[in-house]
């Protein structure tokens, strides 16, 4: 009997295929496979993240917004007044660390004047600064002013603040003062308020 090669690559495939071994796969529950000896594991988690749940015992969401723009405001003074300047990480880390919270929204409503009062020195600190004093004149002077109507009305102080004022600079328009003759009335005010 004669061969042709078609012939033979027939057999060949065909005798290869019956050495072929059976595969078995197994398949069980706990994300193992098991084929031609072979074991797969296979570990899959899952990410589970806590949201925390503000109740009524926490701040408010216009607290919240409060406490934001101050953040806002840190950031802003802290890349004028450092070479390397708070993160906002650090500076939201920094306040839970003082309200003992592990998210700001978590912070007691008993609480919220600590959290504001935090960051109001944090900003009174760096405004005090030589570099925020020189880089942003119009934001101190602007700043000062606020805080010198704002507490001349709360305190009921406008008179005694007014009167300071002539005896001092001979002027009782806040707007007429040097940026020297404001800092001493800021100074004045801040007195006035420690002392009431």
């Amino acid at each position: 009997m004669q061969y042709n090669s078609k012939d033979k690559i027939v057999e060949l495939i065909q005798s290869a295929e019956e050495e072929k071994p059976t595969s078995n796969i197994t398949i069980k529950g706990d994300s193992n496979i098991i084929g031609h000896g072979n074991v797969i594991t296979q570990k899959v988690t899952s990410k589970v993240v806590a949201k925390p749940k503000p109740g009524v015992e926490h701040i408010s969401e216009s607290q919240v917004r409060r406490l934001h723009d101050l953040k806002d405001e840190i950031i802003r003074l802290e890349k004028i007044a450092k070479r390397k300047p708070a993160t906002y990480q650090r500076v939201w880390t920094s306040l839970n660390k003082k309200c003992g919270v592990a998210t700001m929204r978590m912070i007691p409503i008993e609480k919220f004047d600590l959290a504001e009062k935090y960051f109001l020195s944090w900003i009174a600190r760096l405004t005090d600064t030589a570099t925020v004093k020189k880089k942003d004149i119009d934001g101190v002077r602007l700043k000062r002013l606020k805080y010198i109507h704002v507490n001349m009305r709360r305190l009921n102080i406008e008179d005694k603040v007014r009167a300071y004022m002539r005896k001092k600079f001979k002027t009782d328009s806040l707007k007429e003062l040097t940026q020297e003759e404001m800092e001493m009335v800021y100074r004045y005010v801040a007195t006035q308020k420690r002392n009431s």
